[in-house]
């Protein structure tokens, strides 16, 4: 089943650190230098400045000069990852694929599944010099197509592999379902699928981290303007600007 890893540390953090003062004028600017642990990180990712999601984050670039990810293992639950992707290839790690009632390999499986490449770039793409760079771009990432591959199998095999997330110190989850309102879907009926989905994760934030408990991200919707889904009860969280008026 693998060990959870004993807590999240950041080994490029430490005492000492020589913190930079940021741009010259503020802002962000690929090639500015930052300290990090008494050595210099230069972010050079050509697309870095058009990463607009960092300015509504805060100051993400004073958060790097303590933090990277480093140490942390983030796991996607998603349709599955391009994991030679020239951005995410150095960062993914194939050891902790899900194996245990069932097995995936992570991949996606066709050229349409592109989500999870996507919330893999966002979350741990790497500081390489190539492309955009990641929240945590020191992280390890590992896919788990769980959309493609594993929904479509038995409910035991849907628990445990939810449960294979106490193997991992995060578990990030850009995924919803349209409200189903059966006895299947209560999560208090004993048996039921929501019941077993729920029973998985419950394993996985009392065991994972050592004990501390694997943290799962979940989305909370990106619908906006749709009157069906909106028949629902889901109003999504989007402002409905641009292709925020879609949804997945």
């Amino acid at each position: 089943s693998g060990a959870a890893p004993a807590g999240p540390v950041d080994r490029e953090a430490g005492s000492g650190s020589l913190l930079g003062q940021g741009p010259p004028g503020g802002g962000r600017a690929p090639g500015f230098f930052k300290w990090l642990s008494g050595h210099m990180v230069t972010i050079t990712d050509p697309r870095y400045a058009q990463q607009w999601h960092f300015d509504l984050i805060g100051d993400i670039e004073t958060v790097w000069q303590e933090v990277s990810g480093a140490g942390i293992h983030v796991a996607i639950y998603d349709d599955g990852m391009d994991q030679a992707h020239v951005d995410l290839a150095a960062n993914y790690d194939a050891s902790l694929h899900y194996a245990g009632l069932g097995s995936d390999d992570g991949r996606h499986n066709s050229g349409a599944d592109g989500h999870g490449t996507s919330v893999a770039g966002l979350v741990g793409a790497a500081r390489n010099g190539v492309g955009v760079i990641g929240l945590a771009w020191g992280a390890r990432l590992t896919s788990v197509d769980y959309l493609n591959d594993i929904q479509t199998r038995s409910d035991a095999v849907i628990e445990d592999a939810l449960a294979w997330g106490r193997v991992f110190d995060v578990v990030n989850q850009s995924y919803g379902v349209t409200p189903e309102f059966s006895d299947d879907w209560d999560v208090g009926d004993p048996g039921s699928y929501a019941w077993q989905e729920a029973r998985g994760m419950a394993r996985a934030v009392t065991e994972g981290r050592g004990g501390l408990g694997t943290v799962f991200v979940k989305a909370a919707g990106n619908e906006a303007n749709d009157p069906v889904l909106a028949g629902y009860g889901i109003l999504g969280n989007a402002q409905g600007e641009g292709h925020n008026v879609l949804h997945t």
